[in-house]
């Protein structure tokens, strides 16, 4: 698939693929900050959870890479990935229950 029809995470996905033997990983530098921004944003906007250090993150060990990418270790960025697909599911999974109890009020 052509870089420019891959949502960020699929870009950070194909850039992981290519880890080097010290561990480190060159990524997207415009990919990895839409990951931050999306995964801060999802947090602030159910504030219940920011608090959760199941779904905090941290972005230690990310250090610039010319222009266009950053030297990032391999597993820091896996956890990140990681953090944010969970973060996603619980919200999806969350959605999914508030739904089904919104239709169970409204039925007689």
């Amino acid at each position: 698939m052509p870089t420019n029809k891959m949502n960020f995470l699929q870009v950070i996905k194909k850039d992981m693929s290519e880890v080097n033997n010290r561990g480190v990983v060159k990524v997207n530098y415009k990919a990895l900050n839409k990951l931050v921004e999306e995964h801060e944003r999802l947090s602030n906007y159910h504030g219940d959870i920011e608090g959760n250090e199941d779904f905090t993150i941290e972005d230690e060990g990310i250090e610039f890479y010319g222009n266009e990418t950053l030297t990032v270790n391999y597993m820091a960025l896996a956890e990140l990935v990681d953090r944010y697909e969970r973060l996603l599911e619980f919200i999806m999974i969350r959605n999914v229950h508030i739904s089904q109890l919104k239709i169970r009020l409204k039925s007689p």
